[in-house]
């Protein structure tokens, strides 16, 4: 089972919209002390006003501990990097990220800049109604690492954004890039851990997560339960 195939599949269509979601009530908890690995990523790369915590929602934290607890080698535990993120650190990473694409891209539009963008940095919004993915709690960025914190294959850094970065890469050999069977096992093995209890996988990124927001509820058929929380005084 945790070594079954990742399937093939396309990204949410990015204009997909709810007209709405009606919040479970969830608050923020704290992945700190929960046996997890907590990097908060862009804290530790300098971002002004981000969190030196990782934060997600009651059930999202719920879920990573049956991660843990059922279905990892008791050797080995998460690491996550990222959770519940504010509006203002987001429209840092989208403008950061859009300027790389317009530049790399002169004769795109604006258009076409914001819809490539979006395929790997979700659009910031303060409405909460429509909230980017990070702002609901729902979302969670992670890998596979030892318990002494020594980091498994997986083929492709954090926030790697090229097609090696997508989780089904190495379901087929790219002679011109390599193959890497290692690196296919662990993806293999975070994908089906994930998605065993209820979490959905972003496909151009294996270590992006969702649960109770609009990707999970794009892949699930459900409607979200989460909307955005713009303070962690409205969670933790």
């Amino acid at each position: 089972m945790l070594n079954d195939p990742i399937p093939v599949r396309e990204n949410p269509d990015f204009g997909f919209k709810y007209d709405d979601i009606e919040d479970c009530g969830e608050g923020l908890v704290s992945l700190q002390n929960l046996g997890i690995i907590c990097e908060p990523y862009y804290y530790n790369c300098g971002i002004k006003y981000a969190v030196n915590d990782c934060l997600v929602r009651e059930s999202v934290a719920d879920k990573l501990v049956m991660v843990m607890d059922r279905l990892l080698p008791s050797h080995c535990t998460l690491r996550v990097y990222d959770g519940w993120r504010p509006f203002i650190v987001q429209q840092e990473l989208w403008e950061e990220y859009r300027l790389i694409i317009k530049n790399e891209n002169p004769s795109f539009t604006d258009e076409d800049v914001d819809f490539f963008t979006s395929m790997f940095v979700d659009k910031p919004s303060i409405n909460t109604s429509d909230p980017f993915l990070h702002s609901t709690g729902g979302a969670v960025d992670l890998t596979v690492c030892y318990r002494d914190g020594s980091p498994l294959e997986f083929g492709s850094d954090y926030d790697n954004f090229t097609p090696k970065a997508y989780s089904y890469y190495f379901e087929e050999k790219y002679e011109e890039h390599g193959y890497n069977n290692v690196a296919q096992y662990n993806r293999r093995l975070l994908y089906n851990a994930m998605t065993s209890v209820g979490f959905t996988s972003l496909p151009t990124e294996w270590w992006h997560f969702d649960y109770g927001n609009r990707n999970w509820a794009y892949y699930t058929g459900n409607v979200p339960i989460y909307k955005g929380i713009l303070d962690t005084k409205e969670g933790v």
